[in-house]
């Protein structure tokens, strides 16, 4: 299971420092593949 699938798991309950480690991990992606309407979930910290 990778990060997050396992933050999904945990009904999206994770931490920053979790959610630091997974964007590191995620490939670069171009300006054009992210313009656009945004469809996804949220993750929940706990930070406000």
């Amino acid at each position: 299971m990778d990060s997050s699938q396992e933050i999904r798991a945990n009904e999206n309950r994770t931490t920053t420092d979790e959610l630091d480690r997974l964007w590191d991990s995620l490939p670069a992606v171009r300006p054009e593949e992210i313009l656009g309407p945004w469809r996804g979930s949220e993750f929940v910290t706990g930070w406000r």
